[in-house]
């Protein structure tokens, strides 16, 4: 038994070592042809194994550039950082570099396992965009599977059992009462040169995470009709204008914050005695308005239906830069599956770090067009 074990392992070593050698041959002699250049002149990386995981498809890919006559190519480089079947949403580094020299010709060749087709960078674009319509169709059902739940939440709950727990945060909806709405009149009626949004839910997300920060005078500020600082290119009388406008906005913002956080204490508070009848020991995120507990994935599931909750995620990927900006935004991606749970989730929070600066940038701009002082009428 042994001993066949060996000849097989013998064998499967050998069959990987031909594969390895045979793709870069063909995609040398590929190149060769198509391009009508001796050998000389072409550079071939040592490739690497690309895997189209949802397509079920792998694809020897390296990266090539061919030089002028009489110049010499760049010397071959091998990636070692990355074991070979690593999903290609995970080797951007071997996308072919834009050609810095007209002279020069720079490109990827792509050889499909299964069959030995080799491709060019545009011919495989159609497989991409597959691997991505298939990715974003998975995300999507996920998202609508996992419900109030965040995805990656969802899928390590699928995997627990029954008695398990895992730390999770819980984020309540922004509830907006009466005294709510009056206390948001009131402001209004408090700034009378704030831009209100027509809508009281304009004013904040529906978990209640996106109000812009704070302004403070030492960071500067763009306000209508100035530069980025209160000093810049301005006269005295302007700077002191500039200053009394910031601090007037200053002061706006931490009313509003104030009313944030009374509409998430609302939810919270249903939230918690929805908790304490569960007999569930759960802590106050401070400055936040969420709360931290351990749960089974039935429990998560019942407090999640509860109409104050806004999401819950696990508690190891909840990480809050700013209690401002503590929202998760779900993205395509690869599932996590069985063991492979704990990588997919460490490989999708950099997309998260993006999408988080987007929602950020975005939100700046529109508290600035909502709420910036309205210029008075001539």
């Amino acid at each position: 038994m042994t001993a066949a074990l060996l000849v097989l392992l013998l064998f499967l070593s050998l069959t990987t070592s031909v594969w390895a050698a045979a793709p870069r041959e063909a995609a040398m002699a590929y190149l060769v042809e198509k391009h009508n250049v001796s050998a000389g002149r072409v550079w071939l990386s040592e490739g690497e194994t690309m895997v189209l995981e949802l397509l079920n498809e792998k694809f020897w890919v390296a990266k090539y550039e061919i030089v002028p006559e009489g110049a010499e190519p760049p010397k071959p480089e091998v990636n070692k950082d990355l074991p070979p079947d690593t999903p290609v949403t995970d080797r951007m580094d071997i996308m072919p570099v834009e050609p810095e020299k007209p002279d020069y010709i720079n490109g990827a060749v792509y050889i499909k396992e299964s069959t030995g087709e080799i491709f060019t960078q545009e011919e495989m674009e159609p497989y991409f965009l597959e691997e991505r319509r298939l990715a974003q169709e998975k995300w999507e059902k996920l998202t609508r599977e996992a419900g109030k739940l965040d995805v990656y939440l969802y899928q390590k709950l699928a995997g627990l059992d029954a008695a398990e727990k895992v730390k999770v945060i819980i984020l309540p909806a922004f509830t907006l009462t009466d005294e709510l709405k009056r206390k948001c009149d009131d402001l209004a009626k408090q700034f009378p040169d704030m831009q209100m949004p027509p809508d009281y839910f304009g004013l904040f997300s529906s978990s209640g995470f996106v109000t812009p920060p704070v302004l403070t005078p030492d960071g500067g500020a763009e306000i209508a009709g100035g530069g980025s600082s209160p000093g810049q290119g301005a006269g005295p009388e302007d700077v002191e204008k500039r200053y009394e406008i910031e601090e007037q906005t200053n002061l706006f913002y931490e009313k509003l914050e104030a009313i944030r956080l009374e509409g998430l204490a609302v939810s919270a508070g249903i939230i918690k005695a929805k908790l304490e009848d569960m007999g569930i020991v759960y802590e106050e995120l401070e400055g936040s308005g969420s709360l931290a507990a351990e749960l089974t994935a039935a429990e998560a599931r019942e407090v999640a239906e509860l109409e104050t909750v806004y999401s819950i995620m696990e508690d190891e990927i909840h990480y809050a830069v700013d209690v401002d900006d503590t929202s998760r935004v779900g993205e395509p991606g690869l599932a996590a599956e069985g063991g492979e749970a704990d990588t997919e989730l460490k490989e999708g929070m950099s997309y998260y770090w993006i999408l988080a600066a987007i929602i950020t940038m975005g939100v700046a701009f529109l508290g600035y067009r909502c709420l910036r002082p309205q210029k008075s009428q001539e």
